[in-house]
This record gives C-alpha cells, sequence and structure tokens, in this order.
C-alpha cells in the first residue's frame, strides 16, 4: 500500500492507473485525509519522484476527470467522518 496525503500527487497516481482503494483519516492529524493506493510492484515511490521532479506526462483531460472525483470522495469523506 502507498498513502499520500497530496491531492494532486493522488490524482497523478490514479490517472497513471494505480488504485485507490482508500481515503482514510490520518490518525495524527485528524484535519487531513490519505489517499490509499495498491502498490503491489512498489512503484509509486518512485513515481512520486518522478511527479516531484517534473518529469512525469499525463493525459490532461484525464486528471481534470480524476481531480473531479478525487475532490467529490474527499468531501463525501469528510462528512462521514465528521470533520466538515
Amino acid at each position: 500500500m502507498y498513502k499520500t496525503k497530496d491531492l494532486y500527487l493522488a490524482t497523478t497516481l490514479k490517472t497513471l492507473g494505480y488504485i485507490l482503494v482508500d481515503i482514510a483519516r490520518e490518525s495524527d492529524d485528524i484535519n487531513f485525509l490519505s489517499f490509499v493506493f495498491e502498490d503491489p510492484d512498489q512503484t509509486a515511490y518512485h513515481t512520486e519522484q518522478e511527479w516531484f521532479n517534473r518529469q512525469l506526462r499525463v493525459e490532461p483531460k484525464l486528471f481534470e476527470d480524476n481531480i473531479r472525483d478525487l475532490r467529490r470522495r474527499v468531501f463525501e469523506a469528510r462528512k462521514t467522518t465528521g470533520l466538515d
């Protein structure tokens, strides 16, 4: 499993085909949610480094669709966990 709190990194991972398994509240900071992805090949960290160094390219429309989806899911998760 791979976790990140960053919405844009999570959107990039989803756009690249990583499977989102959960959006979970962080136990150390209840104000934040983490995106949890399947990472069977242990490649997400390397992908994060490429993302950070601006070496990745993604399909823009798919990225836009995925960011809308993740924002909607964050909103729903915040409502169900009592963060809003």
